[in-house]
Formats: C-alpha cells, structure tokens, sequence
C-alpha cells in the first residue's frame, strides 16, 4: 500500500481561508470516511497544513 504526504501551502489571507474552512473541514471528513485518509492537521506556522493519504 502506497502512504502520500500531501503538504498544502495557503496563497491566501487567513480571513479567505477562514470564509472556506467549512468546506475544507468537509472535504477532510468525505476522505477520512471513504478511508483515504489517514491523518491530517494544520502547521503551527498558520501557512497550510498535511494530510497523509492512502
């Protein structure tokens, strides 16, 4: 089984993404219930995050 390390890097302002997060919060629960993915978390730099997929 392959793992991938997806790391995300935000291009837009905190207040854009905040106005998005429901929808991300979203995306990550329809992964995690097909069981794609493994973990996910943001960076304690506030610039993005990492999701570990199958």
């Amino acid at each position: 089984m392959q793992i991938h390390i997806i790391d995300i890097h935000y291009l837009a302002t905190q207040e854009e993404i905040a106005k998005v997060r429901p929808l991300h919060r979203d995306f990550l629960d329809i992964g995690y219930n097909k069981g794609i993915f493994i973990a996910s978390g943001p960076k304690t730099s506030k610039t993005g995050g990492i999701i570990i997929a199958r």
